[in-house]
């Protein structure tokens, strides 16, 4: 056994076919899982699911149950098992949404995020032995959280949510550490930077605003035409909030994709053990009463 657990005898002592014949099996069992979990994700549950080839018609697999469709989770029942992953009541992420004031919404908003990446980070990793170290790393910054996800490529959007984490967190940093900011409006802070700094304002409001993004365009509300523009500033907590579900909804899958993924490896490899161990002790024990039988 070498210093992973793994039987470095195994391979040599069983023949070299069985080897790649249990191989390819394990693959195939792999394969399955993750075209299941992928369907999931995608509205489609069941056990059994045939494989796109055999969909297609270019291959034909026996399956014993049929494939039943749900409809995708709405952003509400994603965030719901979202709280309950990271075990916070229910409705914590929606009472974000009206409750209390803009300091503690920024607050709360990106320790969300925070926790949310870390545990994202965690399971992608598939290292517990690295879980102190995860908690104590920054969000930002060149050895940060956000610098991991990105090595690892977790968020495939272009670095949108990256951008919206950074400027949470730029905004966030200004409240944590001075109490006396306890009234602070978002509202008020980007009218203020707006009329001292359009183009920061609008860099801001892009990365903050997944709703419309880089899309300055006019819409209608209550019977008025504004721009997108100015309805960030008139309502940037409800348009954060908005863009916040978007981030926390994709950090959710990713760890649900990575959580997945981490126990159909370990599944994969206990089995293969198995399986190997007890051939070996099958053949062992065929050849202990070979010899006997000799011996006679």
């Amino acid at each position: 056994m070498d210093s992973g657990g793994r039987y470095q005898t195994i391979p040599r002592m069983i023949p070299s076919a069985d080897v790649h014949r249990f191989r390819l099996a394990s693959i195939g069992w792999a394969v399955r899982l993750a075209v299941t979990l992928l369907w999931q994700l995608a509205g489609i549950s069941g056990r059994g699911e045939p494989s796109l080839a055999a969909r297609s018609g270019e291959a034909s697999i026996d399956t014993d149950t049929t494939v039943e469709y749900h409809p995708p989770m709405s952003t509400d029942e994603v965030l719901e098992q979202y709280e309950k992953s990271l075990g916070l009541p229910g409705g914590f992420i929606n009472s974000l949404k009206g409750d209390g004031d803009d300091w503690s919404f920024t607050i709360k908003a990106h320790a969300l995020i925070e926790t949310g990446l870390t545990e994202a980070i965690r399971h992608s990793i598939g290292k517990p032995s690295l879980d102190d170290m995860l908690v104590k790393l920054p969000i930002t910054g060149q050895f940060s959280k956000l610098a991991i996800c990105r090595e690892l490529n977790l968020f495939q959007d272009s670095g949108e949510t990256e951008q919206f984490v950074v400027v949470l967190g730029s905004i966030r940093n200004r409240l944590v550490h001075n109490i006396k900011r306890v009234e602070f409006s978002l509202d008020d802070y980007f009218t203020q930077l707006h009329q001292e700094n359009a183009s920061e304002f609008e860099r801001q409001r892009r990365c903050l605003d997944l709703v419309f993004g880089d899309a300055n365009e006019v819409v209608e509300v209550r019977g008025q035409r504004v721009t997108t523009s100015e309805l960030f500033r008139m309502n940037a907590r409800l348009m954060i909030f908005s863009s916040l579900g978007m981030v926390l909804g994709r950090i959710h899958v990713v760890t649900g994709v990575a959580r997945a993924t981490q126990s159909m490896r370990e599944t994969a490899d206990k089995l293969f053990t198995k399986v190997f161990v007890e051939q070996l002790l099958e053949e062992r024990a065929a050849k202990t009463s070979e010899a006997q039988a000799q011996s006679q």
